[in-house]
């Protein structure tokens, strides 16, 4: 069931808590994956956890330092934290998403990001 139609209060939270259990199971394997660094994110900003979010790109900042499209992430984050409304930040990860369908990322991820 999709996170999204769910209409259950306790199905929705059982769903979500199953997310969150798999995308932090992604971001143990591979911590500097803009992939699943973008969802770990997009599932934490749905639920307002905006500190939450910072410290997952925060860490893989820390792990893969010239990843630009990291960086930007940080900084679209850390902005929006403090001067943009929640729905800007969303709006963000549009540009996120592009990016990552159009393959926009260092050598290292190529071979994690499916087309």
């Amino acid at each position: 069931m999709a996170l999204e139609t769910s209409r259950n209060p306790a199905e929705r939270a059982r769903v979500t808590k199953e997310a969150e259990f798999a995308f932090k199971q992604a971001f143990a394997f591979c911590p500097y994956s803009p992939e699943a660094v973008f969802h770990f994110m997009e599932l934490l900003l749905n639920q307002n956890r905006i500190d939450d979010s910072l410290a997952i790109l925060k860490t893989c900042q820390k792990l893969d330092p010239y990843n630009g499209q990291i960086n930007d992430w940080v900084d679209q984050l850390s902005r929006s934290k403090t001067t943009s409304p929640a729905d800007q930040v969303r709006a963000a990860f549009g540009q996120i998403q592009h990016a990552i369908d159009a393959g926009q990322t260092t050598p290292r991820c190529k071979g994690l990001i499916k087309s």
